[in-house]
């Protein structure tokens, strides 16, 4: 069996994305039947495991947002005849690939697999800037609904996310696969943890990471503690917002932009903190929140990453608002020293029993087999 993944961009910048994909490619891999290819029409690529075949096709500068090239279907055409391919995954909507994809696939009659990743949740679709939401409904309407057959699977993440799709692909079939991690990857950790708040993401408007400063402003902080902002700044406006905040707020000896991280780098800094907080507007699930467990921290997250037992594993769930990841804060910040550990071991239990990547694998394995023998999914 021979699949060929799309994806805009398979760089750490990509974070959520890249580790999700990342990840269950490398476990596919694994089985000696299955081949896969990845089709990558942006930033350079992630490290992979030795038997994952990736194929840049680079965008021309003057489309490069949308990460388009002339030579894009003509490409990705010769690697489904090259490489024999059976199915189609595509990860994104927005962006080239996603629109060559289905429309390769459409043409071949390759089955094909379309993962959202939260992108049309009520955030990017109404809550959005206003120009952009009419500019997707638009594309969505007229560029990617007319490739899109109603054989095309449509994978969500969660169950808030498979609701809300129905609205955009009533006639097709979704399948509802959470995302995973290998608990193998499990880094150093911190005993006992530094007087860390962490917030590990892009810096970009629906990260709520205003949210976090806001409430650090309403805090009576002890010594020694501190904040600090990781990653990159995919964003550059709103990274300039938060920073211009912070002096605002008088929080400048308090908070710390220290850009991205990656690699070992990112897991001891992970591993060191008292708690993540991952403030979004919207998110699916968040793989940042069970990198976090992994490594036995607790994260502070919203209702709106559809994690709805995430309070059973020992981590606080909130809505986006100030009021809200204030308390949340004052809670974590009160816990004693084996109650944070305690906590940080029930979110990794947690993790290890609903979302690794061994109890998620094969449910992928299963549909791909489906897809490719023509079984009723």
């Amino acid at each position: 069996m021979n699949i060929l993944y799309i994806t805009e961009d398979h760089s750490h910048n990509n974070y959520g994305i890249t580790s999700a994909l990342s990840q269950l490619v490398d476990e596919l891999v694994r089985d000696d039947n299955i081949r896969v290819v990845i089709a990558v029409t942006g930033e350079p690529s992630d490290t992979q495991n030795k038997n994952v075949k990736i194929e840049f096709i680079h965008p021309v500068r003057w489309a490069s947002k949308w990460r388009w090239s002339p030579g894009l279907l003509n490409r990705l055409d010769e690697l489904v005849a090259q490489y024999e391919i059976d199915i189609i995954h595509i990860h994104g909507v927005w962006l080239a690939g996603t629109w060559a994809g289905l429309k390769i696939a459409r043409k071949s009659g390759t089955p094909a697999i379309l993962s959202v990743h939260g992108v049309l949740e009520q955030w990017f679709m109404k809550d959005d800037h206003l120009l952009r939401v009419y500019k997707k409904k638009i594309y969505l309407a007229i560029v990617l609904r007319p490739l899109i057959s109603r054989d095309t699977i449509i994978h969500v993440i969660t169950s808030k996310e498979e609701a809300n799709i129905r609205h955009f692909f009533s006639h097709n079939k979704t399948i509802l696969i959470p995302n995973a991690i290998q608990i193998k990857q499990i880094p150093s950790i911190g005993t006992p943890p530094d007087k860390m708040l962490l917030f590990l993401g892009r810096l970009h408007p629906i990260k709520g990471i205003e949210l976090l400063l806001y409430a650090c402003a309403k805090m009576n902080f002890e010594d020694g503690w501190h904040v600090v902002i990781a990653g990159p700044e995919e964003d550059i406006s709103y990274s300039k917002m938060l920073k211009k905040e912070v002096v605002r707020l008088g929080l400048s000896q308090r908070v710390k932009f220290i850009g991205p991280v990656f690699g070992d780098a990112k897991w001891d800094l992970i591993g060191k903190a008292w708690v993540m907080i991952v403030p979004s507007f919207s998110e699916v699930i968040g793989m940042i929140n069970l990198e976090a467990a992994v490594c036995k921290v607790p994260t502070i997250t919203t209702f709106e990453t559809g994690l709805s037992d995430w309070e059973d594993g020992g981590g606080v769930l909130v809505h986006p608002s100030v009021d809200e990841v204030t308390s949340a804060l004052k809670k974590t910040l009160s816990w004693t020293v084996e109650e944070r550990l305690e906590r940080g071991e029930r979110s990794y239990q947690l993790v290890k029993e609903k979302y690794s990547g061994n109890m998620i694998i094969g449910r992928w394995r299963n549909l791909y087999k489906k897809l490719v023998g023509s079984f009723e999914i």
